[in-house]
């Protein structure tokens, strides 16, 4: 129960940012607005160790035919110790659309023109009962999950941050 509700926060959290209106971009308090309201999803489960993170990754083509994209993060904003995706031209490695996701890569299928909004979410989730069976093998009790889900923006074709000055755990990338 407490994996299938971080997948709704998931998916929560990135479907909220896609529907930004056009004419406004997201503000902090839209995107704290968005965080609260995922993690009202988690309900009865604690969100102590709920760690969220979203990002808007940008498609980069290198000019030629066909064109070849660069994925590049725009910006990232965390919420209760979430790992943002870094900065940087280099920053985002395209892998495999098996490969399993991470804050530095990017399934190969999604690269195309514009932009996409990416929610990372991870949950630890320790049992009432039972936690002791698997720790059979291991020092923990409980059971690490995590999902990343990917959506386009619905209205435009990037979701803008809208912070002259980004506060603590959210990144604006600059790029030349």
């Amino acid at each position: 129960m407490a994996n299938r509700k971080m997948t709704l926060v998931s998916r929560a959290l990135s479907d909220l940012v896609a529907q930004t209106e056009a004419t406004s971009g997201i503000t902090d308090a839209e995107l704290d607005a968005t965080f609260s309201a995922a993690t009202a999803i988690m309900s009865p489960f604690s969100l102590t160790p709920l760690r969220m993170t979203i990002s808007s990754i940008e498609f980069v083509s290198n000019g030629a035919t066909p064109p070849v994209y660069t994925a590049r993060v725009k910006w990232t904003a965390v919420s209760n110790g979430g790992t943002a995706r870094p900065c940087g031209a280099t920053a985002i490695t395209q892998v495999a659309n098996t490969a399993a996701p991470s804050a530095t890569t990017m399934p190969a299928g999604l690269y195309d023109a514009g932009t996409i909004i990416v929610a990372d979410v991870q949950y630890y989730y320790d049992p009432p009962f039972g936690g002791a069976m698997l720790a059979w093998s291991d020092t923990q009790s409980g059971i690490n999950f995590s999902n990343t889900t990917y959506m386009k923006p619905r209205s435009q074709t990037e979701i803008i941050y809208n912070s002259a000055t980004p506060p603590t755990g959210r990144t604006k990338c600059t790029y030349s």
